[in-house]
């Protein structure tokens, strides 16, 4: 049973990763489509691409970096609770093993001195 839990816990740290990696992708392809969509306007309304323009620009590049490290950051989290959890897991799995163990030679033991 704990075995099986923490292979479960280590798969659902695995999905995160490809998660963390899907949503990477996609706030890297709105921050793109945004910035092409300011300099579009910009362009249409005749500004120069300089000066203000380009520091609105420069700070929804910024937002967006953020938005993605935040997201790594909190998929991050999750992923080291999980692997914790499949390593408790494990220790309690390995601890219960050797209880049964040591019960089963505690019978024997106790079988072997009232004979």
């Amino acid at each position: 049973m704990a075995d099986a839990q923490a292979a479960q816990d280590r798969r659902n740290a695995d999905l995160l990763e490809v998660q963390k990696s899907q949503q990477k992708r996609k706030l890297e392809e709105e921050r793109r489509k945004m910035i092409s969509a300011q300099r579009a306007a910009y362009g249409a309304s005749g500004v120069q691409f300089a000066g203000t323009p380009s520091l609105v620009s420069s700070h929804t590049a910024g937002e967006f970096g953020r938005e993605i490290a935040n997201t790594e950051f909190g998929i991050g989290v999750q992923q080291e609770g999980l692997l914790a959890s499949a390593e408790q897991a494990r220790i309690n799995g390995n601890a219960r093993n050797f209880n049964a163990l040591a019960s089963f030679g505690g019978s024997v033991l106790n079988y072997a001195n009232s004979a």
